[in-house]
């Protein structure tokens, strides 16, 4: 997805967010997908981030014999976290514990748990159109701190 008026680096790459989906659906490993066409030069090192990264054999769909290749076939000189890291670091999709403590409230516990959403009302950045796209992260913030704030009712 592009946005009109915005460089390239504002889109909304298919490969991130196939990331994006199996990190909310608590995917831990990625080992093919097919795209209509070639990733562009930012996917390929996005997708580096992960465990095995140079195994995932990626189909490109418009190609006149379309076939699987891996990833390293589109970046061949690679450079990802297993040249930073030990293997036992956590990567990309892999559980970690990031130390974030969240306020001890019912009320916000029991809209997480049920999946809850807030609602987005979002906007285009040059203010010309709306979107529902584009995040108003005050308004989101905003709720967060009313429903952390909410009073326990047994009290």
């Amino acid at each position: 997805m592009e946005f009109p008026g915005l460089p390239f680096h504002h889109t909304i790459h298919a490969e991130q967010f196939l990331l994006t989906n199996m990190a909310n659906n608590v995917e831990t490993r990625l080992d093919s997908f097919a795209v209509s066409v070639a990733p562009c030069g930012h996917c390929p090192q996005f997708l580096q981030e992960l465990r095995d990264a140079p195994d995932i054999q990626i189909l490109i769909t418009s190609h006149k014999n379309p076939h699987f290749s891996p990833l390293s076939h589109f970046l061949s000189h690679h450079f990802g976290p297993h040249d930073l890291f030990p293997k036992t670091v956590p990567l990309l999709l892999e559980p970690r514990h990031n130390a974030l403590s969240l306020p001890q409230n019912d009320h916000f516990n029991a809209l997480a748990i049920a999946g809850w959403r807030p609602p987005i009302t979002l906007t285009c950045p040059t203010g010309q159109h709306n979107l529902k796209f584009f995040h108003k992260m005050k308004e989101f913030e905003m709720l967060i701190f009313k429903l952390t704030k909410i009073p326990d009712q047994n009290t």
